[in-house]
């Protein structure tokens, strides 16, 4: 597996390799990894080959890349890195190759028309290997789509799920509650402190809604970190809601937990297309109601009865949160959970298994 990013850091594809190598699927010595320098040390794989993250790595990142191609019978493909560097292989070299796409591969090798990229046909030679690649696993159906509006993917297409981490899926729990007599109400996000994940968006909505309903105790708790994390605390200063919004860093798997258990809503208005969101779900795993936007992954990681989608751009009103605290209401927490069970860690192994089994045979 070819991954630019491992462990997780603060993209999706970090999250799937680790998912990948730690389904119980792939087999130790079944499968190497070739990533960045990490101090960490990585665990569950036959063998890591590590690049330097400044001086020389992309020379390297590619002597190692082309010698795998040599070596080893598949070589997935996980990160945008690995995605440019496989448009410069013979035709013959792409029966090896699998894609796993994550949602910007088309800005960024597509529709991008700089002069390096047009110069170096970086759109024939990608849409090229799509076509003749071994395989295409897609992180979402909406992703699938997008790609395939664009690019005549027709050869082993498979849309497999994130899962949600064993670790949230052991100690989940689905309490049906009614929120509309509650008067501490707790809204919670779990993102990057980037202002393109509709932080400040969301602060104006938030600061309209504790304004127009004084009778009730609103909290806002953000697990997450940063470059706009200065920014963001000084306009929640500004907007005098120190004591309801609530920065509380990047938290452990289960200081996480207990996040999600002492909350009653999730919302995350992300400016930015999310390919799938992961976060909704494990929210969701704990009972919380989610709110998003429409028109991107999020539809998928969301139960149809247990969200609030806004449309994309809109700035939710007072009157238009308050009302989601009654939507609540009307969540089935058995369905809610029958609808978890399809991004469940076993059902992520199942799906992997499936893929391999028939790839191989």
């Amino acid at each position: 597996m070819c991954s630019d990013e491992f462990p997780p850091e603060i993209g999706g594809s970090g999250s799937v390799a680790f998912t990948l190598l730690n389904s119980g699927c792939l087999k130790y010595n079944d499968i190497d990894l070739l990533t960045k320098n990490r101090k960490s040390v990585v665990n569950g794989v036959g063998k890591t080959y590590l690049y330097p993250k400044a001086f020389l790595s992309k020379t390297i990142c590619c002597l190692f890349f082309f010698i795998a191609l040599v070596k080893y019978d598949y070589i997935l493909i996980n990160d945008r890195r690995f995605h440019l560097l496989s448009c410069f292989l013979p035709q013959i070299a792409l029966r090896k190759i699998i894609y796993i796409f994550h949602g910007q591969e088309l800005e960024t090798f597509y529709f991008n028309n700089s002069f390096f990229m047009r110069i170096l046909n970086v759109k024939n030679r990608y849409s090229r290997n799509i076509r003749l690649s071994s395989a295409n696993v897609f992180v979402s159906k909406f992703i699938k789509d997008k790609i395939s509006k664009h690019i005549a993917v027709s050869k082993n297409i498979v849309v497999i799920n994130p899962s949600i981490s064993p670790f949230i899926w052991s100690n989940r729990k689905i309490n049906g509650q009614n929120l509309s007599y509650k008067t501490d109400i707790v809204f919670c996000s779990v993102c990057r402190l980037v202002e393109e994940k509709g932080l400040f968006t969301m602060l104006d909505s938030f600061r309209d809604l504790v304004s127009h309903y004084p009778e009730r105790n609103f909290t806002w708790k953000i697990a997450g970190d940063g470059p706009d994390l200065k920014k963001f605390s000084s306009k929640v200063k500004d907007y005098g809601l120190e004591d309801s919004v609530i920065t509380m860093g990047s938290l452990s798997k289960l200081k996480l937990s207990n996040f999600y258990c002492s909350s009653d809503i999730f919302w995350l208005l992300s400016h930015f297309e999310e390919s799938f969101g992961l976060v909704f779900i494990e929210a969701a795993s704990f009972g919380l109601y989610t709110v998003g936007y429409k028109g991107d992954g999020v539809s998928e990681a969301t139960f149809e009865d247990n969200r609030t989608l806004f449309s994309r751009g809109s700035i939710p009103s007072a009157i238009q949160l308050n009302d989601v605290i009654y939507s609540s209401m009307n969540s089935s927490k058995t369905d809610l959970n029958n609808f978890l069970c399809q991004f469940s860690p076993e059902t992520f192994k199942d799906n992997l298994d499936t893929f391999i089994h028939e790839l191989v045979n």
